[in-house]
Formats: structure tokens, sequence, C-alpha cells
């Protein structure tokens, strides 16, 4: 799966992408610093989890950028709801990973 390396959070904000091979803790998959603007992901996670993983790091940018306060359990419904929504409407296809959808290379 293709991930962005760079993604407008708002219009005058963006967050690099990078991908890393592990974290301290053993089960982070990502994790998003509002400090330094970026996403940071696990290298080699299987496609779904890796889309799962930045809808939800995506999720934790826009609260940081727009001042929402949003639990860590409702991001992580939204995140499967986001997911669910994007393939429902066929918006991103079997096989096609979120950077398809964005139309990044």
């Amino acid at each position: 799966m293709r991930i962005p390396t760079k993604v407008r959070i708002t219009s005058k904000r963006s967050y690099t992408v990078s991908l890393v091979e592990r974290f301290s803790e053993a089960n982070t998959m990502g994790l998003c610093d509002p400090v330094s603007r970026q996403i940071i992901l696990r290298k080699n996670l299987p496609p779904r989890p890796m889309l799962a993983t930045f809808i939800h790091e995506l999720i934790h940018a826009m609260e940081f950028e727009h001042g929402i306060e949003i639990s860590h359990r409702a991001v992580d419904q939204l995140d499967s709801a986001i997911e669910m929504l994007l393939r429902l409407n066929g918006w991103l296809k079997a096989g096609e990973g979120i950077a398809d959808l964005l139309g990044c290379d």
C-alpha cells in the first residue's frame, strides 16, 4: 500500500508522513506528533491495518489542528467507520490504498 508523504490537514498546515521499522512500544502501529506535524506509521503493516492506522492518525491530526477533543475510543470507532464509508461507496476498492483514493504517487 502506498501512503502519501504529505497531507494537508488545514488550509495552512500540512503533516509529513513517514514510515519506521518499529516503535519502542511493540503494539504501537502509528502516532501523530502535533509539535513536529508528523504522522509516523509502522512500515510493512498489511494493507487493511495500514489504512486503518493512517486514518486513525489523520483523525488525531485533525483533532489537534482544529482544537477538537475526541476520546481515543471515539477515534478508534471513527477510523473503522471512515474506512467502511470509503469502501461501501466505491471510493476505495479492494486492493486499493488511501494513496490511490487521494491520487498520490
